[in-house]
């Protein structure tokens, strides 16, 4: 069963749900009245509610006594295979701002691949700039957001935070064996494989994602001497929008390889 993620907190036990996810429920589920559903809230965490009041425009939810679920799994679900679905770090995007509604499903599908964040760069070469509209940008972004993370069981909603210039956002960054960088770069400037940077075992990986015109020379030395490191996709010139979801995919799959690979092993 796909969870109902739910935003804000709840009053005296109930959950009063915003108008779409409303609309959801009652018109396009035809959910009825005392049905149970699975829920999560915005922390993530993972439990049950009881539908108890339904009209066209709102609803309530009641929490329900039964078990709180494990806000990385869902119900009936093998602890192994549950396991092996888990990206074993926090995966957080870093993407250059985009040209149009590029960002929009740069947003929906970064989400269904399980990012945990969402970094933006006014980068040297970056057209877009949201300063004068940010809040209104932001707050269609994590509606996008938030409907990716429904649809695809994402356990929890990315955060997105505020484009930041690329030398402030750098000065930020501590490269360690607990946080892994990764620049993705048309040329190819690699000291070492994907695989083997994943296999240092980070708790934290991060991969950067180059506007359209790809990132500046100055940039790139930039990110290399904060201990960013260098990765490429291959010979080709990708458009950022496919760069992005191409670099998670390789992520995520070299992850879970790697885990099932050690459950394997331990079993």
């Amino acid at each position: 069963m796909k969870q109902l993620l739910l935003v804000g907190a709840p009053t005296g036990g109930l959950w009063t749900l915003d108008q779409k996810t409303a609309h959801y429920l009652v018109n396009v589920r035809r959910t009825r009245l005392g049905t149970v559903l699975v829920c999560r809230d915005p922390n993530g965490r993972v439990f049950e509610a009881r539908l108890v009041n339904a009209e066209d425009k709102w609803c309530l939810l009641e929490n329900s006594s039964g078990p709180v679920i494990d806000a990385d799994q869902t119900p009936n679900q093998s602890s192994d295979k549950k396991k092996s679905q888990q990206v074993p770090f926090s995966l957080e995007l870093v993407q250059a701002l985009p040209k149009g509604k590029k960002l929009d499903d740069i947003v929906r599908q970064a989400t269904e691949l399980g990012v945990t964040g969402i970094h933006l760069l006014q980068s040297d070469y970056a057209i877009a700039d949201f300063d004068a509209r940010w809040q209104s940008k932001h707050d269609r972004l994590v509606a996008i957001a938030r409907e990716a993370c429904q649809q695809s069981n994402n356990p929890r909603l990315p955060f997105i935070n505020r484009p930041l210039k690329s030398d402030d956002f750098a000065r930020q960054f501590v490269g360690d064996k607990n946080n892994l960088g990764l620049l993705f770069y048309e040329n190819n400037l690699a000291q070492s494989s994907l695989h083997r940077y994943l296999d240092g075992l980070p708790t934290r990986v991060m991969a950067l994602i180059g506007p359209e015109g790809g990132f500046s020379t100055r940039e790139v030395e930039l990110f290399l001497s904060y201990g960013y490191y260098c990765v490429s996709l291959g010979s080709t010139i990708l458009r950022t929008e496919t760069a992005a979801i191409a670099a998670l995919s390789t992520i995520n799959a070299l992850s879970r390889e790697r885990t099932d690979w050690i459950l394997r092993e331990l079993n």
